[in-house]
């Protein structure tokens, strides 16, 4: 029988296909004129008929992961020979579309080659899972026929336009460019990023689209690049948009080399890290912020007087809100505002705005007043231009309250226009309530009434505290509970007061309080200490504990405060990046081609699962052949391989 004559389309596959991947009888798969083999999901060959064999030369192991896809020794498309990962088989269980006439050239064990028509059909099972294929594929007498429906250049077309539609709308911004950092080709993505066009970035630089301080940087490691000390470098650092912002971004550059090691030119994938960045930098201001306020509050137990509060309370100003001045000035006994005390203040300055208050004397509950940009407020322009001459473009107001009363006022100063967030007023609340209670204390003159305002006014920062602030005794029994720890855990105080700290503790870290507690009774503290509780509800949650130990009069270790602050945000937004790192990960593992990174020195430091596939189990003898097998290829494959 003249196979070539005999007239296969891809319906005739449906029944087979409509039978699922059962192995149909062998009597059955002998009286078949074509040759047939069906493979399940992971490409694995689950039975072939001996004509399959025939075209094969060979007969694979059915079932055996080293025989992926198809049995063939060596299968060429268009000329190109194909790894098993990209044989027309792979494709389908990969996008699950069938392939029509398909011309291709089998090359058996022997050296003989045979051209051959290819017909395959993905299977799906009851609930449209894709479960296999079956691939029917007969002898084309006479060599290679360009028939209309045998066209092999349009599947290899159709693949490299998904690979084109993958590099165009894959989730981070690629961009290739020259030894000089002029930007080649650019993916909609990184035009999504930027909000600029192709059109605008091309033949632009990527030093141009860096912020300036972090310019150094990068092209100190690009050059490196260049001169081959490595292929491969990541920088985190900002970019610019087109509206005049810019965002985040991590970056990795990867080398493209000839067969020969020279520089063609570097590709480098960019994700947006600007949210990660934000939650970072959120989160370790206010880390620094509970610093701040903990050092000061440490600092004033040891103040003996108004000079040493002053001092602490500059340092605690400067520390928790960012600013390189400061100042404090006092109500005197005629009720006029003076300095106290300064930091880079100078005279001619304190002289002008000696006296200025924004609240009236006898205003029990004074707000913080902010000026974000001087230059455009609305305060007399005398006043206005002495204190930009003094160069502060912004400052902050915040008032003293001693014993209920309007006692002063401490100012933030700050170079450039500043927006002062709603966390940065309430630092700076807290600290005026610290600052305030310290300069009562000093002047207090009955100890009793002054133990009292100070537990008060230490009870009213605890409780005003978006933070959780318990304290518990040595043997771990809750003493306080805060309303933040409420919100934060989900027990009320009457809840929580009286049993064990345990309780919070999920069972696989009941080993994390005896260590607590031992570090606690040794009088040390416990700084940043990340780990997870268990709401009242069931739910853990992740935070960050301050602990530090309670003493009394004498020096001695009664128990231990605890500040927890909730910090999922922040470990959501680590889990966005790890997984976007992943997808990207992934999308490499996908790509149908190997590739594999070396260093200086030609030893091999990534390769994705093609590559392995490509070259064989990875010992290191195969390791080596592989290289030395992608290095015969051709140029544009090595580039793509590299």
């Amino acid at each position: 029988m003249n196979i070539q004559q005999t007239a296969v389309d891809l319906d005739s596959l449906e029944p087979l296909a409509e039978l699922g991947l059962q192995s149909p009888s062998p009597g059955f798969l002998a009286q078949l004129p074509i040759a047939i083999h069906a493979c399940d999901a992971e490409g694995r060959i689950l039975w072939f008929n001996s004509r399959a064999a025939d075209l094969w030369g060979r007969a694979p192991r059915a079932g055996d992961d080293s025989e992926l896809f198809c049995g063939s020794y060596k299968l060429f498309l268009d000329g190109r020979p194909i790894s098993r990962e990209l044989t027309p088989t792979a494709e389908v269980l990969r996008t699950g579309t069938p392939v029509r006439g398909l011309e291709g050239r089998l090359e058996r064990p022997d050296g003989s080659h045979v051209w051959v028509t290819i017909h395959i059909a993905p299977v799906f099972d009851e609930d449209g899972v894709l479960a296999g294929a079956i691939n029917c594929f007969h002898e084309r007498i006479g060599g290679r026929l360009e028939m209309s429906d045998a066209r092999s250049d349009d599947w290899m077309r159709a693949r490299d336009e998904r690979l084109a539609a993958t590099y165009e709308h894959v989730g981070a911004g690629i961009v290739e460019i020259d030894r000089d950092g002029r930007m080649l080709r650019v993916n909609q993505q990184l035009c999504r990023l930027t909000g600029y066009t192709a059109s605008e970035l091309l033949g632009r630089t990527i030093f141009e689209e860096t912020l300036p301080e972090d310019i150094a940087e990068d092209r100190a490691q690009f050059s490196r690049q260049i001169a081959g000390e490595f292929d491969r470098y990541s920088i985190e650092k900002r970019i610019y948009c087109k509206d005049g912002g810019h965002i985040w971004a991590a970056v990795t550059s990867s080398s493209i080399r000839d067969a020969a090691g020279k520089f063609l030119y570097a590709v480098r994938v960019q994700h947006d890290i600007t949210d990660r960045k934000r939650a970072e930098q959120a989160l370790a201001w206010r880390m620094e912020e509970q610093a701040a306020l903990f050092a000061f509050s440490e600092r004033l137990q040891h103040c003996q007087s108004a000079e040493q509060i002053h001092q602490a309370a500059l340092d605690a100003i400067t520390r928790a809100l960012g600013c390189t001045r400061a100042s404090i000035l006092l109500y005197d006994q005629a009720d006029i505002m003076r300095f106290a005390a300064w930091r880079d203040l100078s005279e001619a300055y304190r002289k002008a705005v000696e006296g200025h208050s924004p609240w009236d004397r006898n205003e029990t509950r004074p707000a913080p007043v902010c000026i974000e940009d001087v230059a455009r407020s609305d305060l007399p322009d005398d006043l206005k231009q002495t204190i930009l001459n003094e160069g502060i473009q912004a400052t902050a107001f915040t008032p003293i309250v001693q014993d209920g009363r309007l006692a002063g006022k401490f100012m933030a100063y700050h170079g450039e226009p500043h927006h002062f967030t709603p966390s940065e007023l309430d630092t700076a609340l807290t600290l005026a309530r610290l600052l305030g209670f310290a300069l009562a204390r000093l002047a207090g003159d009955e100890a009793r009434r002054l133990a009292e305002r100070d537990a008060q006014q230490l009870a009213a920062i605890v409780e005003s505290s978006a933070d959780a602030i318990v304290s518990k005794n040595l043997d771990g029994i809750i003493q306080t509970w805060n309303d933040g720890a409420r919100r934060l855990f989900g027990y009320s105080r009457d809840e929580a007061v009286g049993r064990s700290i345990t309780m919070l503790i999920p069972s696989d870290r009941q080993d994390e309080e005896p260590r607590i507690l031992a570090k606690i009774k040794a009088g040390e503290r416990v700084d940043h200490f990340e780990t997870v509780r268990r709401r009242k509800d069931g739910s853990l949650v992740d935070i960050s504990l301050t602990i530090s130990p309670i003493r009394d009069r004498m020096g001695r270790v009664l128990g231990a405060s605890k500040i927890a602050r909730d910090i999922t945000e922040r470990k959501l937004a680590e889990r966005r990046l790890r997984e976007s790192e992943q997808r990207l990960q992934e999308l490499l593992d996908a790509i149908p081609a190997a590739i594999y990174t070396t260093d200086a020195d030609g030893k091999i430091t990534y390769f994705n699962q093609t590559a392995v596939e490509f070259a064989g189990p990875d010992t290191v003898a195969r390791q080596r052949r592989m290289v030395r097998e992608l290095e015969a290829l051709s140029p544009r494959r090595h580039a793509v391989a590299a």
